[in-house]
């Protein structure tokens, strides 16, 4: 809320409130005080009764007196009140921070694209993933610390540990971006992948069946808030603006996110949110191999294990 408003030169100002507090204990009337001060007797009566406080005298004995600090007071609350709110919800807010940053002019004609990614939109995505429930279903970013080289970085971030991947590419090219995530697959188990709108990331189909990519609506980073959040721990190692950075670098800067510990995570840190779902996964996993084969061997199959085994 701003706390400085134009008032066209004909509000009264502390000073003035002041001189009028002075001159009301000299026994001055409205209409010499609104002489003096070059106002409307009005204007000051008003002020006055706005102004006028009640003050203990003892043994219950009260007088009314004018405080210039309390009708200043009471003259900054009722200009805050009068602001009217804005009407603007925070999508709006955000889709015109992106045309004015953009440039975008309503009066120019657009170009219009028959392309269209495939994939499904984020409305279809499963509560299993909207609610957290399992790792491996990741968002995805490309982050731009300067235009002076194209090299950028391609981050994904687990929904559920908050497990972050994070790795340098030499552009934000489809191609180069695709490349990096079938690196990425050799060594991660990925579900489901969660990304925006950018020309980046619109062939995600030659990497991921399509039944397991979905697209945020436009200009709507919100809906991917878990990559957005840790987005600024990225800048806390690399600033915008910095134009050296080596793959060790960027090793260092996820091992350290991995290892931060996170309130959301009951103060684990990713990385043990991330072992221990999949320890437990295993252990499950485990458990239900040894109980089937004991059932085979009530059933006097001890040389050979069934199909369910």
């Amino acid at each position: 809320m701003q706390d400085n408003y134009t008032t066209k030169g004909k509000h009264l100002t502390i000073d003035s409130r002041r001189l009028i507090e002075r001159w009301k204990k000299e026994g001055k009337s409205n209409r010499e005080i609104a002489s003096l001060l070059g106002k409307a007797p009005q204007t000051i009566h008003t002020e006055i009764k706005r102004g006028t406080v009640r003050q203990c005298l003892g043994k219950g004995r009260f007088k009314e007196v004018y405080s210039a600090d309390y009708a200043q007071q009471s003259y900054e609350n009722n200009r805050k009140r009068s602001v009217k709110k804005s009407s603007l919800t925070k999508e709006l807010k955000e889709k015109i921070l992106h045309y004015h940053n953009q440039k975008f002019s309503p009066d120019k004609k657009q170009a219009s694209t028959n392309f269209k990614p495939a994939g499904q939109s984020i409305e279809q995505r499963s509560e299993a993933i909207n609610l957290r429930l399992e790792n491996g279903h990741y968002e995805i970013d490309t982050v731009l610390l300067t235009r002076a080289k194209n090299y950028c970085l391609l981050v994904l971030t687990d929904r559920k540990s908050r497990h972050q991947i994070i790795r340098l590419i030499p552009n934000k090219s489809a191609e180069v971006v695709n490349q990096a995530l079938k690196l990425i697959l050799k060594q991660h188990k990925i579900l489901s992948i969660t990304a925006d709108n950018g020309t980046e990331f619109n062939r995600l189909f030659d990497v991921f069946s399509e039944e397991h990519i979905y697209y945020a609506h436009p200009y709507a980073s919100w809906e991917r808030g878990t990559n957005e959040n840790h987005n600024r721990l990225i800048h806390r190692w690399l600033p915008k603006g910095t134009k050296k950075m080596t793959p060790k670098e960027v090793a260092f800067i996820e091992k350290w996110i991995n290892n931060y510990h996170k309130k959301c995570l009951n103060y684990k840190s990713p990385r043990e949110d991330f072992l221990m779902a999949n320890l437990n996964l295993k252990f499950s996993v485990r458990n239900k191999s040894r109980n089937r084969f004991k059932f085979c061997r009530s059933f006097k199959y001890p040389a050979r294990r069934c199909s369910w085994c």
